[in-house]
């Protein structure tokens, strides 16, 4: 059997932005038969199965065990015409009976997800006089079944407790994480092995505490053998990989902190092991994904190039490298359904905002108008530092109609720099995210030496691919920039014909520098300050802001 080690010199980070959704379970009493049931946003996922805009929905077969005010469970069942959706009616199947242990009786309703047979309750009071469940007699399996685009079914764990007995909405709250492995290749992948190098516990027997007041639960794993050490997806008959798009592999993880790394064996259906390994500590939180970086099962990882994350928490994976700079590979800002273009920044300004105007073609004929999920509030400028750096004004677009036409009352060459073109230093208000930061003037230039004509990516997007110092053809490194448009006088234009964007290169406190482009025109122009454009990020090598390049923890919690 042959093995080949991969040794990621990138660390994994939390993407997805990972955001959470309350699940809502309604529960019955002995006069209620049936319940109505919601889940929680995972900014990942919850339960049962994931959608891809990351929602957890019920499906077919499951069941939740139900503690009506006694610490044993009833068994209920999701109802046929309520699988595939978040909110879901159950009914019972089966009664814990009227084995009541003295002294135990409950104030509450509390459920747990999935259903097995002999979950226990006890409670407790916390200080505050807050109430906590423990819930017994569970296990995480140490064998998983691969499911596209999701985890297995029955092995996201939730829990959730009413305000009285007589509350039957229980708002489901998720109890682990996710890792996402994303792997290209052309082999046939027959299973995945995950194994921390610290003992860390990932499966077998463990312990589930729900508290009231809609805290998040907590696991605790008591498991202590080899077996409880690794996780295993397993995927039947095969998952066949694609050489260029990437396939996901999600495995659900009890929340853990992997303080030396972890590794990860994929064997394929020829018995051929691939071994993903990390020295660097890595955290699994609660309702929320550790995405590792692409990885082409084979081959080699260039360990210079970081993944670019965004401010969603998204990972797209590493930068493209031509010349000596790395490219990101989406515009600052991108989102897929909201920015599909990215925003549009003022200069100097963290944060940019939407558009709203018309869509062109490349040879300026109006299409239609478009509009991003924000578009921003238009207020007259120029204002002050702190005013127009606040996070509270972010949906907010200056516009200056006198000279020099800044959005900045006392103008700065060193917002986005604050080193030199040779030696550029990441600022607080570089609208990159970490380990990213806005390109300098020479960086753009030297990008722009060589690119395609017009052209239009796979998201229908007209734009340029540029190939920098490289003669262009398709068969060298290169990045699309599409035409985003632009902010002018207080209105957006040029979407689809026009392209402009900022280098972090100013000049005599007026002229920023910036790449134009539009009709069969390419060029590196200089201009005022007020306009919106594009930015892309370049990848920091420097000293950046401070923050750790290599691990990112981006979630929301809700």
């Amino acid at each position: 059997m042959k093995r080949v080690i991969l040794v990621l010199a990138i660390l994994a980070t939390i993407v997805a932005g990972c955001h959470t959704e309350p699940m809502t379970e309604q529960m019955s009493s002995d006069k209620v038969t049936a319940f109505e049931a919601s889940t929680e946003v995972f900014s990942s996922q919850t339960k049962t199965t994931m959608t891809s805009d990351k929602k957890i929905v019920w499906s077919a077969d499951d069941e939740i065990a139900i503690f009506q005010g006694n610490t044993l469970a009833d068994e209920y069942k999701v109802s046929d015409a309520s699988a595939g959706r978040a909110n879901a009616t159950f009914t019972k199947v089966a009664t814990s009976g009227d084995d009541y242990n003295a002294g135990m009786e409950l104030p509450c309703n509390v459920a747990f997800y999935p259903y097995s047979s002999g979950l226990t309750l006890t409670g407790a009071a916390l200080e505050g006089e807050d109430a906590a469940y423990e819930i017994e007699g569970l296990v995480l399996p140490a064998e998983q079944t691969y499911v596209p685009g999701s985890f297995a079914n029955g092995s996201f764990l939730m829990a959730a407790v009413t305000e009285s007995m007589a509350d039957h909405n229980l708002k489901f709250k998720n109890v682990l994480g996710a890792m996402k492995l994303q792997l290209k290749g052309t082999q046939t992948v027959k299973s995945i092995k995950v194994e921390g190098k610290d003992n860390e516990i990932l499966s077998g027997t463990a312990t589930v505490t729900a508290y009231a007041d809609g805290l998040k639960p907590a696991i605790t794993m008591t498991a202590d053998d080899d077996a409880s050490k690794t996780v295993t997806l397993d995927c039947g008959d095969g998952v066949a990989l694609n050489g260029s798009a990437a396939t996901d592999f999600i495995i659900a993880l009890p929340p853990t902190e992997f303080t030396q790394g972890f590794t990860v064996t994929v064997t394929d259906t020829e018995s051929q092991t691939y071994t993903i390994d990390t020295g660097k500590a890595n955290e699994v939180l609660r309702s929320c994904i550790l995405a590792m970086p692409a990885v082409t099962l084979g081959e080699e990882l260039n360990g210079d190039l970081k993944n670019y994350v965004d401010e969603y928490g998204v990972n797209h994976g590493p930068g493209v490298q031509i010349g000596e700079t790395v490219w990101a590979p989406v515009n600052c800002g991108y989102h897929e359904t909201d920015y599909p273009y990215g925003k549009l920044y003022q200069w100097g300004r963290k944060y940019g905002q939407g558009y709203s105007g018309a869509l062109w073609d490349e040879d300026r004929n109006y299409l239609r108008d478009v509009s991003d999920a924000d578009v921003p509030e238009l207020v007259a400028g120029p204002v002050s530092l702190s005013e127009g750096q606040s996070e509270y004004n972010a949906d907010k677009y200056y516009y200056n109609h006198d000279s020099p036409y800044d959005w900045l009352e006392t103008q700065n060459n060193g917002l986005w720099n604050a080193g030199t073109e040779d030696a550029p230093v990441k600022t607080v208000y570089d609208p990159c995210p970490t380990g990213w930061r806005v390109p300098t003037c020479a960086e753009l230039e030297a990008l722009s030496e060589n690119h395609s004509s017009c052209a239009t990516n796979g998201a229908g997007q007209t734009g340029y691919w540029f190939s920098g110092r490289s003669a262009y053809s398709e068969d060298v490194p290169q990045v699309f920039f599409p035409a985003a448009g632009i902010y002018g006088s207080g209105s957006a234009t040029d979407r689809g014909y026009e392209g402009n964007y900022w280098s972090s290169s100013a000049e005599d406190n007026t002229q920023t520098y910036y790449l134009l482009f539009y009709g069969s025109n390419v060029r590196m122009n200089w201009g005022i300050r007020a306009p919106g454009n594009s930015v892309r990020c370049v990848q920091d090598n420097g000293d950046g802001d401070g923050l750790p390049v290599d691990h990112i923890d981006i979630y929301l919690d809700m």
